[in-house]
């Protein structure tokens, strides 16, 4: 079975990170970073979540994002880039073009 955008779970994302030692409270905070993760992935590109599981992309993609907001818990940054990868991967997928 492939990972996609729907499946991606907190011990997908541990693994992606390589957290080492996880607590309950924080892989509940990775299953709410997750979920912020697939929801921003919908709402940049306007698929479905079935539309978006055909891509396997996605569900890297989501990954990318949940890690990000693992790594930075603040709610000020230093920086308002996106991450290329992340950009180019919705990007393909978009269907909310001007």
């Amino acid at each position: 079975m492939s990972l996609t955008l729907s499946t991606i779970t907190p011990d997908d994302v541990i693994r992606h990170t390589r957290l080492d030692e996880v607590d309950e409270e924080e892989t509940m905070h990775l299953q709410g970073m997750i979920c912020a993760a697939q929801s921003f992935c919908l709402s940049y590109t306007g698929l479905t979540a079935e539309e978006a599981d055909q891509y396997p992309d996605m569900a890297m993609a989501a990954m990318i994002i949940a890690a990000d907001l693992y790594d930075v818990r603040s709610y000020t940054v230093d920086k308002d880039t996106v991450n290329p990868t992340v950009s180019t991967i919705l990007g393909m997928h978009s269907r909310n073009l001007l």
